[in-house]
């Protein structure tokens, strides 16, 4: 769930999508990069299950009305080319292991909204 989500449960957000080592150098990723083999990820980048546990991008989904809802985008430069996590592991596995590791950070903030009536 995104920060601002009525139906969030807990104080975390949830992932929508979570990959990894990419090299630097990248600036973009195309459309559909997450799609359910993660055939547009550059190479060696994996892609994690996120917290639906499917193993791909799934987009936002405000409830109708609610107004919008913000996604963050965080992207991490780490002190490591490979951080040795599993494609099987969990998001939170993830931060918690990347956290020693962390150089730098950018997020970027969006928004969605579903209209009321839809």
């Amino acid at each position: 769930m995104p920060p601002s989500s009525p139906r969030r449960l807990s104080a975390r957000s949830s992932a929508s999508f979570c990959g990894f080592n990419a090299r630097p150098g990248g600036n973009s990723l195309p459309e559909g990069a997450g799609d359910d083999g993660g055939s547009g990820l550059p190479a060696p980048a994996i892609q994690l299950p996120n917290d639906a546990r499917a193993a791909r991008f799934i987009g936002g989904a405000p409830p109708a009305g609610h107004g919008p809802d913000r996604y963050l985008i965080t992207v991490h430069a780490l002190d490591v080319e490979d951080i040795g996590v599993q494609a099987d592991n969990t998001p939170a596995f993830f931060g918690f292991t990347i956290a020693p590791h962390i150089l730098a950070r950018a997020t970027l903030t969006g928004t969605a909204e579903t209209p009321a009536g839809r």
